[in-house]
């Protein structure tokens, strides 16, 4: 029998891997990690968000604040199943929990996800109970921490092997900002759909979503310029589309485009933060899926790794 044989392929720099081999493991990560990055984001934004209007302090604006954490409390409720389910195991999750060790992403994010979950229901109960200057008091306490979930997951990536996701360091602030726009278009959203405080106060939200949704466009253009010719995967079918016309186009470019109604809602302030939203789901899985195709390309990790770090 004949056995065809194939010279191993070797990048620029002469270095080989071994017969178009992998040089990396690729990533077990299905629809439940794209969805716990989702839903964390969405509950870190909302948060923030909230802590923001509530600070505010008028009537209308609180009532838009206790209806974002009831929404922060929703996603984070959402988000650590779905982080438990891709585990395995349930024990794995509480077995983070019996040690300390910030060096470590994911130790440091479970811990993260476990405050900011408890912050959030603390939030939603003090809402609840009309308890505003003690609610008011755990939203300044909290919204670091919201912050910080907002961002872990981009350190976590980018601590991979993976060019995609090692190469910028510009990762967690592009996971910040569209934690920041995804969770302000999540309370924009109902409190449209709810009729939830005035027309001015649910546009004064709706602006914060287009800053931070500008502020994503920002980040994101700055990331890809970092990450280069290691961003290829997001440039070839089958993601191309979907980053193209869903992260940059439907999530960020469409929303800041549209026209805004004036005095009474309509149909744009409820489309708007649907795209957003679809966005950032577009975004995170076009990122995951993407690590995961890179992972199997051997010269990109050899060329990666030859590279010499920039000064």
């Amino acid at each position: 029998m004949d056995i065809e044989r194939r010279a191993p392929a070797i990048p620029s720099d002469g270095r080989a891997s071994y017969y178009d081999q992998p040089v990396l493991k690729p990533p077990d990560w299905g629809p439940q990690v794209i969805g716990y990055l989702w839903a964390g984001g969405i509950g870190a934004g909302s948060f923030i968000t909230s802590s923001l209007a509530m600070l505010r302090g008028g009537n209308d604006d609180r009532a838009i604040a206790k209806l974002g954490y009831a929404l922060s409390a929703a996603a984070m409720g959402a988000s650590a199943p779905l982080l438990i389910s891709h585990l395995g195991r349930p024990d794995r999750f509480h077995h983070m929990l019996r040690m300390w060790k910030p060096s470590s992403p994911m130790n440091a994010g479970v811990w993260g996800m476990t405050a900011m979950s408890g912050i959030a229901f603390s939030a939603a109960g003090l809402a609840a109970i009309e308890a505003d200057a003690p609610l008011t008091a755990l939203g300044l306490l909290g919204a670091p921490v919201a912050l910080f979930v907002g961002t872990y997951t981009g350190v976590l990536l980018g601590h991979s092997s993976i060019p995609l996701w090692a190469k910028s360091s510009l990762l967690p602030a592009l996971f910040g900002c569209s934690a920041l726009a995804t969770g302000a278009a999540a309370v924009a959203f109902f409190a449209e759909i709810f009729g939830t405080g005035s027309r001015k106060a649910r546009k004064r939200v709706a602006a914060a979503e287009r800053v931070a949704s500008i502020a994503e466009g920002i980040a994101l253009a700055a990331w890809l310029r970092e990450t280069g010719e290691f961003a290829k995967p997001l440039r070839e079918p089958p993601l191309k589309d979907v980053f193209e016309k869903g992260v940059v186009g439907a999530g960020i470019a469409l929303p800041l485009s549209l026209p805004g109604s004036q005095r009474r809602s309509g149909p744009w302030d409820i489309l708007k933060p649907l795209l957003v939203l679809a966005g950032g789901l577009a975004l995170r899985y076009v990122l995951v899926e993407g690590g995961r195709r890179q992972s199997r390309d051997p010269e990109a990790y050899l060329k990666f790794t030859s590279t010499p770090p920039e000064t």
